[in-house]
């Protein structure tokens, strides 16, 4: 009975463990069709195109981890949750990945400066909602002045927007959806700007869904799942009668 015990708990557990880690890695990927670009020096495009883009797909994604920088979550009327960090906040950025593809090129854009995750609603009546997301590295050592930033946001005024920092939703904006990506580089030795790269898209469809455990949570699985069968081992054991 008691080995029954300790495989039943070791098992909950498991669960437990493997349910906790999935909700903290979050995946968000938001598609889009580009409705303005100034590609100056050829990110996605021919250099110095302007507008060359515009009808091309465009993917924004970001990947966060809740567990990181710091959470807030506020009541109504005007209901708030969020996550976010970086240098900008003097603290660990909570998006560990964020990458834009326009077309076949695919670029990453480190949040290391801000990584922000957010949902707002609004519960006095107004039906106000919103999803935004943003990764954004920023670094002015060296003489260099560079700036590099993803941004994405839904929003409406018919309480359609689910109000979930972590999902798992699928969501056409029924009002306004907004994505940019900006790639600026100012070389003040040269005194010039040798990056240029601005993108504008609406938003088609937002998925947020949550992740798979990391490394160390498959580590503390298979453990659980070590201790279940260690378990059910002694209960065999222990039913053997010698005569």
């Amino acid at each position: 009975m008691k080995s029954r015990l300790l495989g039943a708990l070791a098992g909950a557990a498991l669960c437990s463990i493997a349910s906790q880690a999935s909700a903290t890695i979050v995946n968000v990927t938001y598609q889009g069709i580009v409705t303005y670009d100034r590609d100056l020096t050829g990110v996605f495009g021919t250099v110095g195109g302007s507008n060359d883009l515009v009808g091309q797909s465009y993917t924004a994604k970001f990947t966060f981890d809740t567990s990181l920088g710091t959470s807030t979550s506020n009541p109504g009327p005007y209901a708030d949750q969020r996550v976010y960090g970086g240098t900008g906040y003097g603290t660990t950025s909570p998006v560990i990945s964020s990458t834009v593809t326009i077309g076949s090129v695919t670029v990453s854009v480190p949040a290391t400066y801000i990584g922000t995750a957010a949902t707002q609603y609004n519960t006095d009546g107004s039906g106000f909602g919103q999803q935004t997301h943003l990764a954004r590295y920023n670094n002015s050592a060296n003489n260099i002045y560079a700036d590099l930033s993803s941004q994405a946001y839904v929003y409406a005024y018919d309480g359609s927007v689910p109000f979930s920092l972590t999902g798992p939703f699928t969501y056409t904006p029924t009002y306004v959806g907004y994505l940019s990506f900006n790639d600026y580089v100012y070389d003040r030795n040269l005194g010039q700007v040798i990056q240029d790269t601005y993108v504008q898209a609406n938003v088609t469809s937002l998925t947020v869904t949550t992740g798979v455990p990391e490394p160390s949570t498959w580590a503390m699985i298979i453990l659980g799942f070590a201790g279940v069968g260690f378990a059910a081992y002694r209960r065999g054991s222990n039913s053997v009668r010698w005569v």
